[in-house]
């Protein structure tokens, strides 16, 4: 699979550490998510949660950044700072249409924990998601579901349900920083910040490091060496 672009400066600066925060700092956008959640589950509450595949629901979800963006076909616009992995990370844990679907997830707090512990000395660390979920269909309603008083409704032709859901993936990696002062250094992607609700698809993760050798395996909890000639805007592709 191929997908994703990212610019990594290259010059004599330190190291910039992107911070990427999301919506969940202040007390406000707490409860303005927490509201969000509250809606979302009414309206959602009649529908037969068991039949959502993969139990992720795009539009259950409040979309930090566009899922339909990282669906894992390259393109110049999808390029993945730490700040939209996180994004995305946030985006695909709101659209759990119930709290019991863990598969592939930890809380954002450990997210963000794991990759800022995982940061170490002439290293760049990576971290990256590939999940699958679902949205509904462009013709969903009135063909596939029903609306009532603002809720949802599965439906039946003749006692025949309905499948209102297409199924969608999304792919992305980053970098913990887009900034590096030097020429050498290593890249790793440990374990624990590879999530996927789907592990059985991926057969192996390449990245393109610009530096002349095309695309190289980088799997989970392996290192791998990076030495470029010289110094400027490197476009790693995944």
């Amino acid at each position: 699979m191929k997908s994703k672009l990212l610019y990594l400066l290259l010059w004599a600066v330190i190291p910039v550490f992107s911070q990427g925060k999301l919506p969940y700092t202040t007390p406000k956008e707490i409860e303005i998510n927490t509201a969000f959640a509250t809606q979302m589950n009414s309206v959602f509450a009649n529908l037969d949660k068991s039949r959502i595949p993969n139990g992720l629901l795009q539009d259950f979800a409040m979309e930090y950044t566009s899922l339909d963006a990282y669906s894992g076909s390259l393109s110049d616009s999808t390029f993945v700072p730490p700040g939209v992995l996180k994004q995305l990370y946030s985006t695909l844990l709101m659209s759990r249409v119930n709290s019991n679907i863990n598969q592939g997830f930890v809380s954002y707090s450990n997210f963000e924990n794991n990759w800022n512990n995982a940061r170490d000395v002439n290293t760049i660390t990576l971290s990256g998601l590939y999940f699958k979920y679902s949205k509904f269909l462009d013709n969903a309603y009135p063909n596939k579901i029903t609306i009532s008083n603002n809720k949802l409704y599965d439906k039946y032709v003749n006692g025949v349900w309905q499948n209102p859901y297409e199924q969608k993936k999304a792919f992305a990696i980053s970098p913990s920083i887009i900034n590096y002062k030097g020429l050498d250094f290593t890249v790793k992607l440990p374990s624990n910040l590879w999530y996927t609700n789907n592990s059985s698809s991926v057969q192996s993760i390449k990245i393109n490091f610009n530096d002349g050798n095309g695309y190289v395996n980088v799997n989970p909890g392996q290192q791998v060496s990076i030495n470029y000639n010289t110094p400027g805007i490197k476009t790693w592709t995944y």
